[in-house]
């Protein structure tokens, strides 16, 4: 029986609680970049999806596209069981170093036995250095 997503989420790190290896703790969970320059090269993050309500071995990865198609980041496979419908498993991927060569919609992709399961956006907004919140021209 095929898992389903129960949580995805992009985030600056991942903390695994010693006492109970269950709990994990996302912190900075956002959706998107600004930058000043291009390429933008990403900061070190988190990719983590959650699958569950299935049953059976799975084979999983994660893939950042730019809406045009280009693919700019692919994890390695990783494999995982699920005893039955009520356990679940979290893969959770760590990314740095990845170009992003132009603003837009990005997409962070979960991939199950090669099919595409979920989905979310990864924006990346470009500011030029001189761009002035207020509309206000620049002071000399």
């Amino acid at each position: 029986m095929d898992a389903r997503p129960l949580a995805f989420i992009i985030c600056e790190k991942v903390l695994r609680d010693i006492m109970n290896p269950n709990k994990l703790s996302f912190i900075g969970v956002f959706s998107g970049f600004t930058t000043r320059a291009l390429p933008f090269v990403c900061p070190p993050m988190f990719i983590a999806v959650q699958y569950g309500l299935g049953q059976g071995e799975l084979n999983h990865h994660f893939e950042i596209q730019h809406s045009s198609g280009q693919t700019l980041f692919k994890s390695p496979v990783h494999s995982f069981f699920l005893d039955n419908r009520t356990v679940s498993h979290t893969d959770i991927a760590g990314v740095e170093g990845i170009f992003f060569p132009h603003p837009g919609q990005y997409w962070v992709k979960s991939f199950v036995d090669g099919e595409l399961i979920a989905e979310i956006p990864l924006n990346l907004t470009y500011q030029p250095p001189d761009f002035s919140r207020t509309g206000e021209e620049p002071h000399e």
